[in-house]
């Protein structure tokens, strides 16, 4: 602590030396007793910024972000270029989410002292907040540079190459961590993460379980082992891990997320849906504000329910074949649906009101006239407690039966000739490579006669098509008239045209079996909960068929089994 020449305690003790006495009381965790000591030396020593700056360390180990802003601003009116009290400044700011301004105060710190490997760490830290993820690495890289023994510097680095998808440079920022702190355990478990991310899951698991090894507490190690365990097969040693996460921490998001994974796949609906709703504490982005109160399950006759979407078209989909329920309980119902499919719905759901999804949503639907509104994800809990509740229906969804006519003479060619629509690739971020396979996989299929192939792929596939002809000498049938993506209405009736689909998990699996049109639907060996688990049918969609890997990443014997079913087929009669 830095005093004027002479100046002394009136108390009779030495500034410095109770200087020294909270610091160590600070360092040793006792943050109440540290913060008395403190307050005496500023009460009787207000205008040294060095006691400031303990006080705001102190409010800041305490958790009190706003506090410690308060004893900064006073140090910071001494002494406004003291770089470690604008370095202080700066988180305390991040902290209570003003990181506009931390990162102005950070730079302040850094104009002064450039090459402070501590203040270059506090930056990335301030940046990262703010979602500058290039310049939060530049700075993290720069404090490495000068600081390469940092273990939790080169952990910031890595989760902000996580964030930039940089998963290679990731594994080795915290390999690097781990070098100088092999016992970090929080090292070990973004590593792991990163190597998920990789598909090395064998690799993860054993990162997992060194993590377990140094904590057995570790809840995040414990949602990774069991993430990883999964995306290998092992459902067993996942469901071991997903429980004793959920145990320690019957609170955790990520834990919570996993175990509604294993429940639907095993079929446990009821107590799938209760974990499923902690979707919304991860996605809040996505959940719509409507002024209606929340459906519960109440007896809905002669009640109006506002139903809308959410996540992807697919699921969207898959979750309003539980709007028939809502009209056959006697509702009337309120749609708001991806504009994409209002005219497929209009028809399909005539006496419905489906109006567009819009942000802010569309005034009409904002009324209080409206009963209650549900996400369409939210009405399982109600409608689906179990396998026995789910109808069996053939379809949901009618095609324009006109358009569907015209494309099955397109398509056809020749009388002796089935008509298949193919699908091979996942849009989805997250796990569409998980999903997808390579167009040419499906070659085995082309070499089936009376077969034509007929291209349901959404998205550009024309390289994909001209790849698998190069490959086979054979042409997959593309519809320029049909956009997957933008028409939807138009892509029902592309789906409805064909005799079969075979397809992997997405979009046009989803489509088929609201349609009714019978599907076979390749999925990983790991699959989408909504494919469950040994398996061939499906209770969302009576018309599909599932065909199932046997190992990780083996789509080979999943095409050998489609081609042999195919060409057992007999060829449709002449007209």
């Amino acid at each position: 602590m830095t005093t004027k020449s002479g100046q002394r305690n009136h108390g009779g003790e030495d500034p410095t030396k109770e200087f020294e006495r909270a610091v160590r009381l600070l360092e040793a965790g006792h943050h109440s007793k540290a913060a008395k000591v403190a307050a005496l030396l500023a009460g009787r020593l207000p205008r040294v910024p060095d006691i400031r700056q303990l006080q705001g360390a102190i409010a800041l180990e305490s958790g009190k972000p706003e506090k410690a802003i308060t004893y900064l601003q006073k140090g910071l009116a001494s002494a406004p270029g003291s770089p470690p009290l604008n370095d202080l400044m700066g988180t305390a700011l991040g902290q209570t989410g003003r990181h506009v301004e931390a990162i102005v105060v950070h730079r302040r710190a850094l104009g002064s002292s450039p090459d402070d490997p501590g203040f270059l760490n506090n930056m990335g830290n301030a940046l990262k907040q703010l979602g500058h993820m290039e310049e939060a690495r530049g700075s993290y890289q720069k404090s490495l540079k000068k600081h390469p023994d940092n273990p939790d510097g080169w952990c910031n680095l890595g989760l902000v190459l996580i964030e930039l998808e940089n998963y290679e440079q990731a594994e080795d920022a915290f390999r690097q961590a781990l070098d100088y702190a092999p016992d970090l355990s929080d090292a070990r478990v973004n590593l792991a993460y990163v190597l998920m991310e990789q598909r090395r899951f064998g690799d993860a698991v054993d990162c997992c379980r060194r993590a377990l090894d140094l904590d057995p507490a570790h809840v995040d190690a414990l949602n990774n082992l069991a993430r990883a365990c999964m995306c290998r097969g092992d459902h067993r040693q996942a469901a071991k891990a997903i429980e004793k996460a959920v145990v320690l921490d019957p609170n955790h998001i990520g834990a919570q997320q996993a175990m509604a994974i294993q429940h639907f796949l095993h079929g446990r609906w009821s107590q799938a849906w209760a974990c499923y709703e902690t979707r919304w504490q991860i996605e809040t982005a996505r959940k719509r504000r409507f002024p209606q109160p929340l459906w519960q399950g109440e007896p809905i006759r002669g009640r109006t329910l506002l139903v809308w979407g959410e996540q992807g078209v697919g699921d969207e989909i898959m979750f309003t074949s539980m709007v028939p329920d809502l009209v056959e309980q006697g509702a009337n119902v309120i749609l708001e649906l991806d504009t994409r499919l209002l005219d497929l719905y209009r028809r399909s759901f005539p006496d419905l009101h489906c109006v567009a999804r819009e942000d802010p949503p569309a005034p009409g639907i904002l009324q209080a006239d409206i009963d209650f509104q549900t996400p369409c994800g939210g009405l399982g809990r109600w409608l689906r407690p179990d396998e026995a509740s789910f109808p069996k229906r053939t379809s949901f969804l009618k095609a324009d039966m006109a358009q569907v006519e015209i494309l099955r003479r397109r398509y056809r060619e020749g009388a002796h000739s089935h008509v298949v629509g193919v699908s091979w690739r996942s849009l989805n971020h997250d796990i569409g490579d998980d999903k997808s396979m390579d167009v040419t996989s499906l070659g085995p299929l082309a070499k089936i006669p009376g077969i034509r192939l007929v291209d349901l792929q959404y998205g550009d596939t024309s390289a994909d098509c001209a790849v698998f002809e190069k490959a086979l000498g054979v042409k997959l049938l593309r519809d320029p008239e049909i956009d997957p993506l933008q028409d939807l209405d138009g892509f029902a009736a592309h789906v409805s045209a064909m005799d079969l689909v075979v397809s992997i998990s997405n979009t046009t699996a989803h489509m088929a079996g609201a349609l009714g049109v019978p599907a076979w639907v390749m999925v990983p060996v790991t699959p989408l909960w909504r494919w469950m688990m040994n398996r061939e049918d499906s209770p969302w969609y009576s018309s599909l068929r599932l065909l199932r890997q046997a190992a990780s990443g083996d789509w080979n014997t999943v095409i050998e089994e489609v081609r042999s079913e195919l060409a057992k087929l007999p060829m449709p009669s002449a007209p």
